[in-house]
């Protein structure tokens, strides 16, 4: 008899993960706050910034299914909110344009996959991470000089999709036909997009400022 989620009631199809009533407790390695939820922005405590550590699994038949579920919607969280941090630090109207679309691409993005798998995460539009977040987000770019910032957000932008790109890929290789496979897939495909619209505003910025 096929089950029902416990959250919306949806009846869900066999082999299907479910993540409604998944829950993760995480600690901070620097205050020891405890934080819970699914997937938090960056892996970072809201108290002081320090990194999270799972500290109590999700008991469940097969674990290994929710992660990569967990790392999809992680990455969304992560690229939506460096973007609509961007899309705020650009002072050149076409790059603030162009990051606050992907912030939006990366936030439908992460209510697509948090509906297909009933996560039913919770989100700000417009994120405000803790200072210390956003310090550790936007390293050394503030201190950039302002005409040339609109580049350095770009190349962060460009380095953090690159990196994902290839974990994922990573992931696909270590894997057999599948769900957790096909995500995997979904994803790396999705950097792809975003790597050539950055690579593009990127030579497009350049060329305004005269610079090879």
């Amino acid at each position: 008899m096929p089950s029902t989620c416990p959250k919306c009631h949806q009846v869900l199809e066999e082999d299907y993960v479910c993540c409604a009533d998944v829950t993760y407790t995480w600690k901070c390695a620097k205050c020891r706050k405890l934080s819970k939820g699914f997937v938090i922005p960056f892996g970072r405590c809201e108290n002081c910034g320090g990194s999270l550590e799972v500290v109590e699994e999700y008991a469940l038949q097969d674990p290994a299914r929710l992660k990569p579920i967990r790392q999809a919607l992680q990455a969304e969280m992560n690229a939506h909110t460096f973007y609509a941090m961007a899309a705020e630090e650009a002072t050149d109207p076409d790059v603030r344009a162009l990051f606050a679309s992907l912030s939006e691409m990366e936030r439908e993005h992460l209510e697509n996959l948090s509906d297909k798998y009933h996560a039913h995460i919770e989100m700000d539009v417009r994120p405000t991470p803790h200072p210390k977040i956003r310090q550790i987000i936007l390293d050394e770019i503030e201190e950039v000089p302002a005409p040339d910032r609109p580049l350095a957000l770009y190349e962060r932008a460009i380095e953090m999709e690159r990196r994902a790109r290839a974990f994922f890929l990573q992931q696909v290789e270590g894997l057999e036909e599948g769900l957790e496979r096909e995500i995997y897939r979904e994803l790396a495909a999705e950097e792809d997009e975003h790597i050539s619209l950055l690579e593009a505003g990127l030579a497009k910025t350049r060329e305004a400022l005269g610079r090879r």
